[in-house]
């Protein structure tokens, strides 16, 4: 995402599409937001709303502006893919979509999470999907060459609305990927943090700041994970490789979900399969196509994570960390 974010910068500064400076920003970047996350959770959450009011209301500029643009021609004539890229591009759109899990890791601190989890996933998942529908459907209408452009929302917005509305969409571009990255480093931190006070972990990802009381260590190590596969690969590689791990996971959840319902009884019900195993059986040879479109690359990268996760797991002491941290 931060590749994606400095391309998109670049309009503004052209040399910053190139080194050192694509560096230097990237840097700059991952260890600001990593810091705010750092400095507290009332920070780092305040940040992922802001950041999604400014993204939010670009597009809906866009939106606005460009459903007058919208015809039949530009929506069907366009030339079908070619049925050998087709997963591998399916991999790289799912992407966009994963990541709505990650609400319910805050789900604990709610008032009523039973409740409102459930609604709050599907409600995410189709407000996301409605948006990116209109957003497709004007940027194909008005861009036949979108497929070509680097900063597509960009290039869109510049026709529909001159250098003004390309300005306005690239800082929205800059918001929406600053507060994704803004909310892995909410999100992600606190599930090694988890591990490590449970025992699964080293002791060392579960001390948290002795000020601001914030898993200190498991952002720093993420921040600098993420610096790292941000000055190692480009935006579709790493989000490629992304997709596939997430879909690993997805499937381990799949794949436990007959045996969750079976021992739900004992929870008060609180969990149920609406139509038995048909949803977790598409769900599950859904996830089986895509990840098989990997590429050998993506596949070779998640492997050796999966050693680095294991390793991690096998030196952990068994033992949470103190209380103070």
């Amino acid at each position: 995402n931060t590749n994606l974010l400095v391309t998109y910068a670049s309009w503004f500064w052209a040399p910053l599409d190139g080194q050192p400076y694509r560096a230097i920003s990237l840097v700059l970047l991952i260890s600001g937001i990593t810091w705010l996350n750092v400095a507290g959770v009332r920070n780092s959450m305040a940040a992922v709303y802001l950041f999604t009011v400014l993204k939010l209301l670009p597009l809906s500029l866009l939106i606005l502006f460009g459903l007058g643009s919208v015809d039949a021609p530009a929506l069907f004539g366009a030339q079908a893919p070619e049925p050998g890229s087709l997963g591998e591009t399916l991999l790289v759109l799912m992407y966009a979509y994963v990541g709505f899990e990650g609400t319910v890791v805050t789900a604990g601190e709610g008032r009523s999470p039973r409740r409102d989890m459930p609604a709050a996933l599907i409600n995410t998942i189709v407000a996301i999907g409605v948006i990116y529908f209109l957003v497709q459907m004007v940027s194909v209408a008005v861009l036949p060459t979108l497929a070509d452009s680097r900063t597509a929302l960009a290039d869109v917005a510049a026709v529909l609305l001159g250098g003004w509305g390309a300005a306005l969409l690239t800082l929205g571009a800059v918001f929406s990927i600053s507060g994704n990255l803004s909310s892995s480093l909410l999100s992600a931190p606190r599930m090694t943090y988890a591990l490590a006070r449970d025992g699964n972990m080293p002791r060392w990802f579960g001390r948290v700041h002795p000020r601001f009381r914030t898993p200190a260590n498991s952002v720093f190590f993420y921040g600098l994970l993420s610096l790292g596969l941000a000055l190692s690969g480009t935006f579709i590689w790493l989000a490629a490789m992304s997709t596939l791990v997430r879909l690993l996971t997805y499937m381990v959840c799949i794949a436990a979900l007959p045996r969750l319902e079976r021992t739900a009884e004992a929870f008060d019900r609180q969990f149920t399969l609406p139509g038995g195993l048909l949803i977790p059986g598409v769900a599950m040879m859904l996830c089986l196509w895509l990840i098989a479109q990997a590429s050998t690359q993506s596949w070779l990268t998640t492997i050796a994570f999966f050693a680095l996760g294991s390793a991690l797991y096998w030196r952990s002491t068994g033992t949470p960390p103190p209380a103070g941290g």
